[in-house]
This record gives C-alpha cells, sequence and structure tokens, in this order.
C-alpha cells in the first residue's frame, strides 16, 4: 500500500518561518522514504506579504500546492483575519477535491484552528487526521487580554470545537509533557503522541567561522548573552530588561538581540540608555548562516510568560543546545523546559519577573566562560524524523 500523506500550513519552503523550516524539514525526509508527501500552503512569505509564489512546484520529491489567499500581512489585525479566512477557504477547497481515502492528513497550527477544518471535512473525505499542535489555541490569542463577555462567549466556543477536533484526530503531536497534560484534561478521548521539535540546522559551525562572525559583528573578546528568533507576546523580556543595569559593571558585555517581533522591538525602544558593543540588534538571519550565529553567544536566554508553558514550546531550545551553548531560561520552575535546564550542567532557570536572578546567573556564565561551554550535542533532527516516521506508519 502506498504511503500518502499531506501537510496543511500557511507558510512553507522557501519561507524562513519557524513553522515552515520544521515542516520542511520532515516533509523532505519523509520524500527521501518513499512516502508521496504533498504540501498545501499559501503563495505567502512570513516576512514579506509581498511576495507571490509559483502555484504549483517539485521541491525534494514534495509536490507543493501553494494556494489563493490575501496577503495584507500581520501589520493591522483586520487584514490579518482577512489573511486567515481566504486560506482557511482555499484549504476547504483542497480537502474536498483533493485529498482521498485513507490518506493521511497533517493539520498545522498556521493559521488557527486548522484542525477543526480538517475535521469538519474528515467525514467527507474519509482521510485520516493528525493535529499537529505547534501552539495552542485560542489561549495563546487571550495573551494580555481582558476580554468582555462577547470575546469570553467567542473564545469559549472556539475552545469547544478545537477540543472536539482534537478528539476526533487519529493523533495529536504535541511538543511536550506540559502541552499533553493541558490538551488531555479537555480531550478525555485524544490519541496523544509527544513528538517534540528539533534543531532546524543539519551542521555544526566551526571555530573559524564562529570567530569571523563575531568579529564582522564586533564582539571580538566580547562576552555575548544572546537571544535568537522570534520575542512576542508569550515571551518575557521584561525581566532582563531589568537585569541590565544591574550589570552595567561587565564592562565586556554584550546583550545580542537577534531576530524579531512585539519584544524585540519593545526593547529596543526601551533600551536607549544603552548603545552599542552594550547592546547589538540584528534581524532574522538566514537559515544557512544559523549553525554560526547560534554559536556565536557564549550563553542563551529563553523566556516563557507565566501560564504559557503548555500552549508553546520554543523549540531555538534544541538548536542551542546543537551548538554546546549555555542556557538560562526564564519562566515556570515547574516546566518542562526549566526541568530540562536543571538537569543540564552550565544551564540555569530563574523566574518571571526577578531580574536579581537573572542577573545573578549572567554573572556565573560570565566567571565560567571557559566551563559553561558544552560538546555539541547529538543530532535531534534524525531521532525526531524517526518518531515522526514511526507514528505515520502506525496509521498506515
Amino acid at each position: 500500500m502506498a504511503k500518502r500523506v499531506v501537510f496543511f500550513n500557511r507558510f512553507y519552503w522557501p519561507d524562513e518561518s519557524a513553522t515552515s523550516q520544521i515542516l520542511t524539514d520532515l516533509a523532505s525526509f519523509l520524500a527521501e522514504q518513499g512516502w508521496e508527501v504533498e504540501v498545501a500552503t499559501s503563495r505567502l512569505l512570513y516576512a514579506d506579504s509581498s511576495v507571490r509564489l509559483e502555484k504549483q512546484e517539485n521541491a525534494k520529491g514534495v509536490r507543493i500546492h501553494r494556494l489563493w489567499s490575501t496577503g495584507f500581512g500581520r501589520g493591522k489585525l483586520g487584514g490579518r483575519l482577512l489573511d486567515y479566512l481566504t486560506i482557511y477557504l482555499s484549504f476547504a477547497w483542497f480537502l474536498l477535491m483533493k485529498t482521498r481515502k485513507g490518506q493521511i492528513v497533517v493539520m498545522k497550527t498556521d493559521p488557527p484552528l486548522l484542525s477543526v477544518l480538517g475535521w469538519f471535512f474528515k467525514r467527507i473525505g474519509g482521510y485520516k487526521l493528525v493535529s499537529w499542535c505547534q501552539d495552542v489555541f485560542p489561549e495563546v490569542a487571550m495573551v494580555g487580554l481582558n476580554p468582555n463577555p462577547v470575546v469570553k462567549a467567542l473564545f469559549n466556543l472556539l475552545k469547544k470545537l478545537r477540543n472536539r477536533s482534537l478528539n476526533r484526530s487519529e493523533m495529536i503531536a504535541v511538543l511536550s509533557d506540559d502541552m499533553q497534560q493541558y490538551l488531555s484534561r479537555d480531550c478525555p478521548k485524544g490519541q496523544f503522541r509527544k513528538l517534540p521539535n528539533w534543531a532546524i540546522h543539519s551542521r555544526q559551525a566551526a571555530s573559524e567561522e564562529v570567530k569571523r562572525l563575531r568579529e564582522e559583528w564586533g564582539l571580538r573578546d566580547r562576552f555575548v548573552v544572546g537571544y535568537s528568533g522570534n520575542l512576542g507576546r508569550v515571551h518575557d523580556w521584561k525581566t532582563v530588561r531589568n537585569a541590565l543595569p544591574m550589570l552595567k559593571d561587565l564592562t565586556n558585555l554584550t546583550f545580542l538581540f537577534i531576530g524579531g517581533g512585539a519584544g524585540y522591538v519593545q526593547l529596543q525602544s526601551e533600551l536607549g540608555e544603552f548603545s552599542q558593543p552594550q547592546v547589538l540588534f540584528l534581524p532574522y538571519q538566514p537559515r544557512e548562516l544559523l549553525p554560526v550565529s547560534l554559536a556565536v553567544p557564549d550563553v542563551h536566554w529563553l523566556s516563557l510568560q507565566s501560564g504559557m508553558t503548555p500552549f508553546v514550546f520554543p523549540s531555538k531550545y534544541y538548536g542551542i543546545v546543537e551548538t554546546g551553548r549555555s542556557v538560562i531560561f526564564i519562566g515556570e520552575s515547574s516546566s518542562e523546559l526549566a526541568r530540562k535546564c536543571l538537569a543540564r550542567e552550565g544551564d540555569s532557570a530563574v523566574p518571571e519577573g526577578d531580574a536579581e536572578a537573572f542577573a545573578h546567573a549572567v554573572r556565573d556564565a560570565y566567571s565560567a566562560k571557559e566551563a559553561s561551554t558544552h560538546a555539541p550535542a547529538a543530532n535531534s533532527r534524525q531521532a525526531a524524523f524517526s518518531e515522526w516516521m514511526a507514528a505515520l506508519d502506525a496509521l498506515v
């Protein structure tokens, strides 16, 4: 029997957003292993909504269907909602017209609640539904909001639809124990499988490459505390901002911020009293440079706001670990990520809002710079790919 799978996600190669790169890696691997792999996606790029990609393309054995949607981008809420609505409609058409009985359909979570769409058309198409939870919606959308009764009612409705779609999925892929424990309370019939993400770079950087990039960025002989990737609404950046004045005496210390997001922009505007090389802001780096850029910092920091650990897992953690660099996590001590950090020599975890504890952790890393560099970890990609293939094989 042919092994067929079609993935749904708003972005795919050559887009370089995190969910796109994770999906591109897995789809290409499955195609190499003899699966018939298709991807239904939009014609857009995450970082540039003006671009329109080819409608049909084959890449690394994967057949890509790029469907129509509006392309207003992330600038305004109304435009973003219209982008969501139109790609939902295109995905619905594809489910009705292009899926086949017995095929495996994997729904990611961009746009949100794709599993609901998959469940709705499942009875018509006869396919097997896999809900791949990169985050938990609608909970993530409520971060920082004080909802009125209408919004609360909408939240409860969307949550019920989400739960029903997960309960009727053949498999629910989650990123962490925290995510599974949260969802299993509302989805007692759910067929959960923990399938963590992986480092999206596939090689180790040579020391000469790292040295060259540090010099290019003006970081030679600096002790670098780094953040790489999206710094958004679910992340805590205020703890870092409040800790910086406590570290001014470390004259060769640099805080390096690579990426974007709401928190990135806010930090950039609030750290006016600090100049380069004390702080350095850089845009997202190309994927081929990622193994080098991740190796530039001596220590990385990651964060999640309290209460967010069941809803997201910062997959950048795996990339950092594979560079051999240490991690300071800011967030709940009971979370899986905090436990991972506390179990790894040289890593640490501090509570959200405790700027003094974070500053202390930076000082510890600064004092033990040589000792804090781990040997590069084993490649997480192949283990993750094997787990995914075993999980999908069980559904064939």
